[in-house]
């Protein structure tokens, strides 16, 4: 996904929430497309 943000419109939708919501946040921060990370939770 990190390689894609320059090249093309690309969202991410992840569905729920669990433990690892705050790794995928922190992940989605360090690759820089944290505005392409959508989590819809309970």
């Amino acid at each position: 996904m990190a390689l894609l943000k320059d090249r093309c419109a690309l969202e991410l939708h992840i569905a729920g929430s669990g433990p690892d919501q705050a790794v995928i946040e922190a992940l989605a921060q360090q690759l820089g497309v944290a505005s392409a990370l959508h989590l819809s939770g309970e």
